[in-house]
């Protein structure tokens, strides 16, 4: 008997003809098929699509629904036997199974001798399948089966030979048509609605059962009834819409949800590596972790390993810590919203529940906070501020901070009392900063103390025209390329890292002085020097500059910094020894860059040791490091950006050939290209 499919059932027909040849109706093999996606994207309704469209080809057919729900007790299984009977022996009374032993032998008896089409909906576990259908031997030739399911992995447990395909949300043209047969009883939208009904598609991304509720919601109502449906929607998810959704997250175990609900508020469309790096350093496994939400289609990571949702999951994900406390903004466990993040930091309303702030301002404004504002939250992860000015000066940061990635930083160094162990992250664009209090340089490295970096040095004319020439005008790419768009989360300044889980280190400071402690330094692309038997713990320092491009009146001032454009680029760093061709590859993103910048990368000695263990040659052994922008772009394509300068700290055994040895007495700034510098 066929099945009712759906009351518009627009963008389903490809789907089903794409599973049907997968399906290979004709042949005399068993055949599975596992069909995935997220909730409410429509594996449903075409898979009773399909059943409709090819049940006659079969002894007999039978469609379980709700299979993970209804699994979950005995009298469930009992109900899915018996209506897996009663469909597959075309018995339109009723048939009472006693057990579910009986009813397996009676399932035995008929899946062996019958070609039969079997279609079990929403299945998560393998020993769903086994309690309905036994063993994959019963089944007679030609029998098919099909399975929906919200979990990717789940079908690899599978000990039978089996297809997957996975669903898609709509296309907009799919999408602006089913949504205006549930608003308007017609193909398109009326055409005062026209630009209300563009809010809706770009709301709903393609998912069908958003479009649908939205839809038959919106229908008969006025346009400031729409106006505000589409506020509320914004901010407030429908419910039945959140319920559908949920139960993906229900499914996850308490560190899935932690990452899950991280990602939701602050790390949508970050790099993973990035991502997976923070969350390690909280104990929360995000390697599996994340491989399980892309199983369980809540997160994907695009072609360049970025961490993506969809907007409806994201909003679901942000609705559930919104109700851990709804009235109060201090008690929930993160804050993404600028108006709550202000209340909270302003009047001192914080408590041990936040796990991390996000306060970026639509326009640039002025904050005043008190000293000890974050003294309340000593369970704080992290902290991310953009496009905001700050006063005062702060006497307290929690020493659980994971990233503290805070642009117009107000203070010259962090709190005296702050222990920075735990931080893996700290991006403080336009702020000024002393590098001894970040991660312990001065220890590992020995960086002399008080060593600060201002951005307040002047470039002159004479310098821009000298690194005009280095721009590499074949690298440049058009900036609304995908792969450079601003980061939309954090804040646009957000970057991914290249650290491992051993004392690794990654700093980004504004200007462009390298310090003395550097003992290797060059205006050129690269640095060669000698080392011993073992390879050295290094540091490494990369002096960015934006050069104004030819033909371009734009000027940056005093400070290094711009006003009319912004900046991306990509920057490739290779470690050779010896002449080896497998180098160590580093690299790193930098997205809306407005002024001068130093970047400092070390990572543990362990790790350069694994590395180059096999390549060491005897007592003497030569280091190459080399640094290349490997694309670059100007939204408005008066500035380029330049490796002005690069710096090594390594224990060496004789002077490199192209870089200059600095004694700590030695005053360096006299001796590199210090044309450019008028302090």
């Amino acid at each position: 008997m066929p099945l009712f499919v759906a009351q518009y059932p627009i963008g389903i027909n490809s789907h089903v003809e794409a599973i049907i040849l997968q399906l290979e109706i004709g042949s005399d093999d068993v055949c599975m098929l596992g069909m995935y996606g997220p909730g409410g994207v429509g594996k449903t309704t075409i898979a009773k699509a399909i059943y409709n469209k090819i049940l006659d080809h079969f002894e007999g057919s039978s469609f379980l629904e709700n299979v993970r729900d209804k699994s979950g007790t005995f009298d469930g299984i009992i109900q899915l036997q018996e209506i897996l009977l009663r469909e597959t022996l075309g018995m339109n009374g009723q048939l009472k199974v006693c057990s579910e032993s009986k009813g397996a032998i009676a399932k035995e008896n008929i899946l062996r001798h019958k070609k039969i089409l079997l279609i079990l909906d929403d299945v998560d576990k393998l020993y769903q399948i086994e309690r309905l259908i036994g063993g994959f031997d019963w089944l007679a030739s030609g029998s098919r089966i099909i399975i929906t399911t919200r979990n990717k992995h789940f079908l690899q447990t599978l000990r039978i030979c089996h297809s997957t395909y996975e669903v898609k949300e709509l296309d907009d043209h799919e999408a602006l048509e089913l949504f205006s047969m549930h608003a308007f009883h017609k193909n398109k939208p009326e055409e005062d609605y026209s630009n209300l009904t563009d809010q809706v598609i770009c709301y709903a991304k393609g998912l069908p059962l958003a479009l649908s509720i939205i839809g038959s919601n919106l229908h008969g109502r006025s346009e400031i009834e729409w106006k505000s449906a589409l506020d509320k929607y914004k901010m407030i998810p429908d419910k039945d819409i959140q319920k559908v959704l949920q139960v993906s997250y229900q499914g996850l175990d308490e560190t899935e949800q932690d990452i899950f609900l991280d990602l939701a508020c602050f790390f949508k469309g970050i790099y993973k590596d990035y991502v997976v790096d923070i969350l390690n350093s909280c104990n929360l496994y995000p390697v599996i972790g994340i491989k399980n939400l892309i199983d369980k289609c809540l997160i994907n990571v695009d072609q360049f390993n970025k961490l993506w949702m969809h907007d409806l999951l994201q909003q679901m994900g942000r609705e559930i810590v919104q109700q851990e406390s709804p009235k109060i903004p201090g008690l929930r466990s993160r804050l993404w919203c600028y108006k709550d993040a202000f209340e909270v930091l302003t009047e001192n309303k914080g408590s041990d529940n936040i796990r991390g702030i996000t306060i970026i301002s639509p326009k640039l404004a002025k904050l005043q906070l008190k000293a000890k504002c974050f003294e309340k939250m000593g369970n704080l992860k992290f902290l991310l501020v953009g496009n905001v000015d700050t006063c005062g000066d702060l006497e307290y940061l929690p020493n659980g901070l994971r990233v503290l990635d805070w642009s117009r930083f107000p203070s010259s160094s962090l709190p005296s009392n702050f222990r920075p162990h735990n931080l893996l992250v700290l991006d403080k664009p336009q702020s000024p900063v002393i590098l001894d209090k970040i991660f312990e340089f001065r220890r590992k490295l020995e960086v002399p103390q008080n060593t600060k970096y201002e951005d307040n040095i002047l470039m002159d004319s004479h310098s821009h025209r000298k690194l005009s020439h280095q721009i590499d005008y074949s690298s440049k790419i058009d900036f609304s390329h995908s792969l450079i768009k601003p980061l939309s989360t954090l804040h646009a300044f957000m970057m991914d890292s290249i650290m491992d889980y051993e004392e690794s280190y990654n700093i980004i400071v504004t200007g462009k002085k390298i310090p003395k402690w550097f003992n290797h330094q060059s205006i050129e692309s690269s640095i060669s020097f000698w080392i011993g038997p073992k390879f050295p713990t290094i540091a490494v320092c990369f002096v960015f500059h934006l050069v104004p491009l030819k033909d371009s009146y734009a000027n940056n001032d005093k400070y290094g910094s711009i006003h009319n454009d912004e900046i991306c680029w990509n920057c490739h760093v290779n470690i050779f020894t010896n002449d080896h061709t497998q180098p160590l590859t580093l690299q790193r993103d930098f997205y809306s860059m407005k002024c001068d910048h130093l970047w400092f990368y070390s990572n543990s000695h362990s790790k350069f040791q694994r590395f180059f263990r096999n390549m060491m040659q005897g007592d003497r052994n030569l280091v190459e490091i080399s640094c290349k922008i490997s694309w670059w772009s100007s939204r408005n394509k008066k500035f380029a950006p330049v490796i002005a300068r690069m710096g090594v700290h390594a224990e060496c055994i004789c002077h490199p050939p192209n870089s200059v040895i600095i004694d700590d007495n030695s005053d360096y700034f006299e001796n590199v290209d210090d044309s450019s510098d008028d302090n």
